[in-house]
């Protein structure tokens, strides 16, 4: 069998993508691989390694050295926290100026993001795996720029422009993983949010306050970012299509629930915008109710 080289592989920086090379080369006799160190690369690697599925160098680079073998066996694996999730729920204390402790997460596979937390005004603090976040004021305009791991993932660059809405001055958004990821712009604004696309970049403009609307969600980040604005404006908010949430998080509305915040999921009929959109008609939508406080002194 030839020996494939890094240059003959797509190098998209996609989580998907690179962990089904992975899991190819795992049978495959020798193989060297192009592959960004993204964090569910790693744990599938080392996985492999511990199984001894495959021998496995170059961990932590972009280039994996693999040695597979002919056949594969069963193993232990403790899954890796979520860390999207993670960053989602300290954002959802941030955007609220509320505080909260996330439990049973790893930092390490969160650098960039509590560095640009902590960047933007928010006073983290870690203990083992524990990861506590305060909110003393409003928050600070911070440029976000996602990128491959270990950088700002692409995953948070929807919520984080959610907090940015309420930061006083301007925040430049770039996603150089996926350029065009900016659906979430429109909603924003229907919420009261001063987003403009500039290239391939969002000017996000910060606002004293948010207000509530009916808004739709066009992805799994998108619906996050709306449920996050939904925490801190003014009056209901419903968020329809949370198909999408439901995808990438498990019970998110209960664990926000648990933290304060005041969350109803509802079917679509019981809400009055359903006449001017029949087709959402029955569909499971999340109903946000908040008080009108400066969005920083709302506590989840």
């Amino acid at each position: 069998m030839s020996r494939l080289r890094p240059r003959d592989l797509l190098r998209l920086a996609t989580v998907g993508l690179r962990t089904r090379k992975l899991r190819a080369a795992l049978s495959v006799l020798g193989i060297s691989i192009g592959i960004a160190s993204l964090v569910a690369v790693l744990a599938i690697s080392e996985t492999s390694k511990a199984d001894l599925l495959a021998k496995i160098e170059g961990l932590g680079t972009p280039t994996l050295e693999i040695e597979g073998r002919r056949e594969l066996h069963g193993g232990e694996y403790r899954i890796i926290p979520d860390r999207i999730e993670a960053a989602t729920l300290l954002l959802a204390a941030a955007i609220t100026g509320g505080s909260a402790t996330i439990a049973g997460s790893n930092p390490e596979h969160l650098g960039r993001s509590l560095a640009l937390l902590m960047q933007a005004g928010a006073d983290v603090q870690i203990a083992g795996d524990r990861i506590s976040l305060a909110m003393r004021g409003p928050p600070r305009p911070t440029d976000f720029t996602a990128q491959p791991y270990p950088g700002a993932p692409t995953d948070l660059q929807s919520q984080w422009m959610a907090w940015m809405a309420l930061a006083p001055g301007r925040s430049l958004i770039r996603d150089q993983v996926f350029g065009e990821r900016f659906l979430h712009v429109a909603e924003l604004n229907r919420l009261g949010a001063q987003i403009e696309r500039s290239g391939e970049a969002a000017i996000v403009t910060g606002v004293e306050r948010l207000t509530g609307a009916s808004v739709t969600a066009s992805d799994l980040r998108a619906s996050a970012a709306l449920v996050l604005v939904g925490l801190a404006a003014e009056g209901e908010t419903i968020v329809r299509r949370i198909h999408h949430l439901d995808r990438g998080y498990e019970r998110l509305a209960d664990k926000l629930s648990l933290l304060g915040a005041r969350i109803e999921r509802i079917r679509e009929s019981s809400a009055a915008e359903t006449q001017f959109a029949p087709h959402f008609q029955g569909r499971p939508a999340l109903l946000f109710k908040s008080t009108p406080l400066t969005p920083w002194r709302i506590g989840l």
